[in-house]
């Protein structure tokens, strides 16, 4: 063979295997971002749906914070009208949970109600004013933020 076509043999095998390493990395690279597409979605869904969970497990703490609040106080206005005496600190417990009450008089008649719960990482808080006993006049039920 000549030189001049062992040159030109030489020439075409560097460009075939140019061309077949620049093809591979091509290729690869086009995976990694396909991966880390793939992977950045996959971490983006678990997290939104772990902040889900999250969010109905305190709505379901909140919900059952208030409900247990209210009863609270139901229960501390009907003692008041069975007990016109019935006044200071008191703990309520309703099934699981326990809520603290503060009785205040104002003046003969008329009290402030008090009442404290936590429920897991909800925490409610309930302040009522009332007037009378039998029956009860209720003059404001506010939730204290």
């Amino acid at each position: 063979m000549t030189k001049k076509l062992k040159k030109h043999i030489k020439d075409i095998n560097s460009q075939i295997m140019y061309s077949g390493h620049k093809s591979g990395f091509g290729v690869l690279y086009i995976v990694i971002i396909i991966g880390s597409i793939s992977l950045g979605l996959s971490l983006w869904l678990s997290s939104s749906s772990y902040f889900s969970v999250n969010s109905a497990f305190n709505n379901r703490d909140s919900a059952q914070a208030r409900s247990l609040i209210n009863g609270c106080a139901e229960i501390t206005l009907d003692r008041i009208r069975q007990n016109q005496s019935y006044s200071g600190l008191d703990v309520i417990n309703l099934l699981d949970n326990s809520c603290q009450i503060e009785v205040i008089h104002v003046d003969t008649t008329s009290r402030i109600i008090k009442a404290y719960v936590e429920v897991g990482s909800s925490v409610r808080k309930l302040e009522i004013l009332t007037d009378g006993f039998n029956p009860i006049n209720i003059d404001s039920w506010i939730e204290i933020p």
